[in-house]
Formats: structure tokens, C-alpha cells, sequence
């Protein structure tokens, strides 16, 4: 079946924290609020569009390339986010937030050291920025440093309680440690911060189902599925949770599901046999994983 927790650790979004307070910085009030107005509105393509001519007449307007920063963050572009950022270092080599922004999508590359160089570059701007803190947590959990990851997050949380990033990064780490009665308070906090960021709903149904509580787990995937484009994993995450409560017809309802939006995908198949052989329905189980190995899949 699944992973029993959830491998995405979201990242502070690429956001324009403060705008120039230069009285010649050359982005007018208009357009900065059609563009703020078309980003807000999901318009990503028509927002961009605008600040791409702005940054063509005014290539030192270091708010636009922010504005084009937060645009790519939304579409997870990490490449686009580092061009921003260094185009933006380049015109101020101490802007806290375009080291940040830097930091985060080197670590969404894989690329781990560089971008703990470049976080640890903006928390020496900035010592109690909670979104570069969390940034620094995220990159050295992904490195596999754990272990000074969890203070950045903790640190994070003494300076904005609130952070809900932060929040959901510390409870990652309880719940990998093992304490997953104080991961569900984390990511509970999360969620009310931030209900409308899938992974820590997903985050807080698998610290849920492993403690148990199917039921509070079935209802946070559910949650979890009505906010992505791509179901696969909160439908195995609910499978899963069908199974463990003998609801194996369920399961395999949510997995045919998953098939729907991935057709042939090898773990959702996996899944499958495993339900099937849990069913009773071994012959059936027998006769997928035989098609799964002779077609090299298994």
C-alpha cells in the first residue's frame, strides 16, 4: 500500500512580503494592483503577460520580479522562481526574501546544499523571518537532517504561532519520529490555519490512521482529494483506510478510482491485489499479480 506518511513538505510560496519602499521604483500603482488583482484571481497567464512587459521596460523593478516569483511558485516552476531570485539578488545582492524564495526552489531541484546556503544567507538578513526559517527546516529535512531541521521549525513557531508551515513541518517530523498524537495537534493546528493546503491534509490523515482514528482519517483525505488536480494519492490513502476497517469493497471502489485517473499506475495495482487477496477474492488477487509479472509491471 501507501507510504505510511506523506513524502511532500510544502515550502513557503514564492510571495511578494513587502513591496519597494523606493519612491522611484518604476512598477506603477496600477499595475502592481492588476497584477496582484489577476494573481489573486488565478489568472496566472494574463498576470504574467503584464509583468513580463514591465520587466522588459524596467529590468531594476525588483517587485515585479517578485510578483513573477510568486506566479511561478503557483505552478511549482522552481527553475522560473530561481531566475526571479537571482535577477532580484543581482540588483540587491542583501534582499532577504529573494534568498529565500532562491533556497526553497533549489531544494525543490534536489539541489540540498545550495539551498541551505542561500536560506542560511536569508536568515542572516532577516534572523526571525519564520517563512525562511521554515524554508531552512524543509531543506534540511529533505537533506536528511532532521535533526536541525525540527529547531528552525520550533524557532519558527516561537516568532508567529501561527505559521502554518511551520506547523505542518514540525508535525512531519513528529510524525517520522514516531509521536504521532502530537504530529495530529500540529497538523490540526495546520489545517485551520491553512485549510485550503492539500498536503497537510493529507499529512494529518496519515498520523490519524496510524494512530487508529480511520473515521477522523477518512474525513481529512477527503478533504485532502477535493483540493488537487492529481487524486492518486488520497484515494490509495483512503483504500488504505477502507481496508484496515474491513471495508474492502470500499477500498476497491477508491482504488478503481485512482485507476480512472492513472490508468496502469503500478502502486495503485499493487493496492489492488492486496485488497483482493484481503477480500477473499484470492483467484482474482492471483490472476492480477500473474498479468502484473508477465508483463514485467511486478
Amino acid at each position: 500500500m501507501v507510504a505510511a506518511h506523506p513524502l511532500a513538505t510544502p515550502f513557503g510560496a514564492p510571495v511578494l512580503i513587502h513591496m519597494s519602499k523606493k519612491k522611484n521604483h518604476v512598477l506603477t500603482r496600477n499595475h502592481k494592483k492588476q497584477a496582484i488583482g489577476l494573481l489573486q484571481a488565478g489568472k496566472l497567464g494574463a498576470a504574467e503577460q503584464l509583468l513580463v512587459k514591465v520587466c522588459a521596460r524596467h529590468p531594476g523593478d525588483i517587485d515585479a520580479w517578485l510578483l513573477r516569483s510568486a506566479i511561478h511558485g503557483q505552478r511549482r516552476e522552481h527553475d522560473g522562481i530561481m531566475e526571479c531570485s537571482r535577477r532580484i539578488i543581482a540588483i540587491d545582492p542583501r534582499h532577504p526574501r529573494a534568498y529565500s524564495n532562491l533556497g526553497a526552489a533549489l531544494a525543490g531541484l534536489g539541489r540540498h546544499d545550495e539551498a541551505i546556503e542561500a536560506l542560511r544567507r536569508a536568515l542572516e538578513l532577516t534572523p526571525d523571518d519564520p517563512a525562511a526559517l521554515n524554508n531552512l527546516g524543509n531543506a534540511l529535512y529533505l537533506a536528511e537532517r532532521v535533526e536541525e531541521a525540527e529547531p528552525c521549525f520550533r524557532r519558527a513557531l516561537e516568532i508567529d504561532p501561527k505559521h502554518g508551515r511551520s506547523l505542518y513541518g514540525l508535525g512531519h517530523i513528529l510524525a517520522d519520529m514516531g509521536h504521532p498524537e502530537d504530529a495530529v495537534k500540529c497538523y490540526q493546528q495546520a489545517v485551520g490555519i491553512m485549510p485550503e493546503v492539500y498536503e497537510a491534509w493529507v499529512g494529518l490523515g496519515a498520523a490519524c490512521m496510524n494512530m487508529g482514528r480511520h473515521e477522523m482519517a477518512t474525513a481529512s483525505f477527503r478533504r485532502a482529494l477535493g483540493l488537487t488536480d492529481d487524486p492518486v494519492e488520497a484515494l490509495s490513502y483512503l483504500a488504505r483506510v477502507g481496508q484496515y476497517m474491513g471495508r474492502n469493497d470500499e477500498a476497491l471502489g477508491y482504488l478503481d478510482d485512482a485507476l480512472v485517473a492513472s490508468p496502469g499506475n503500478l502502486m495503485v495495482l499493487a493496492d489492488r491485489v492486496e485488497v483482493l487477496y484481503h477480500k477473499g477474492d484470492k483467484d482474482t488477487a492471483y490472476e492480477l499479480l500473474k498479468e502484473l509479472l508477465d508483463k514485467g509491471l511486478a
